[in-house]
């Protein structure tokens, strides 16, 4: 039997070495999307906290920027 901490000391393990493995290319990518995905959702955030005259544009502002993170994650 295996202990809770020894259970998740290999998961780290096998997940670091799972992204090891993987390609120049994809790591790339994959940090390019994360990076585009944050950025567009904080100018939309800014433009419609900007743009909107009504009470409600900060509220829909401020929900944006966390939605970009959560798609990251």
């Amino acid at each position: 039997m295996f202990s809770t901490d020894e259970i998740f000391f290999y998961r780290i393990v096998a997940t670091a070495e799972e992204e090891f493995s993987r390609s120049d290319r994809l790591l790339f990518l994959s940090g390019l999307t994360a990076g585009l995905s944050m950025g567009l959702t904080f100018l939309a955030r800014s433009t419609f906290m900007g743009a909107g005259p009504w009470d409600g544009s900060g509220l829909l502002g401020n929900l944006l920027y966390p939605l970009g993170f959560l798609l990251i994650v």
